[in-house]
């Protein structure tokens, strides 16, 4: 098997399981309280999951970089700090 291919697997992989257990059970409850429809919930998990894949292949793509690393790594804190 082609290495992308498999880099770009394991990082689709990684971020889904991330993203699973930090915040999308959360999420899912803040728009239940939020009175968001079924509907709507299955909409927001669909983009959120298509999202997800594209910018999980889209990160085996690019060149590791520590500088593009390090400004994820303080958007996703930014992100983790303003949380509710």
């Amino acid at each position: 098997m082609n290495p992308r291919a498999i880099r770009a697997s394991l990082t689709v992989a990684a971020v889904y399981a991330f993203f699973l257990i930090f915040a999308q059970f959360s999420f899912v409850e803040l728009m239940r309280r939020h009175g968001v429809s079924h509907a709507g919930e299955t909409t927001f998990l669909g983009m959120m999951a298509a999202a997800g894949i594209a910018c999980g292949f889209f990160a085996a793509r690019v060149t590791p970089d520590s500088r593009l690393l390090r400004v994820a790594l303080a958007i996703a804190a930014v992100c983790g700090g303003v949380a509710p």
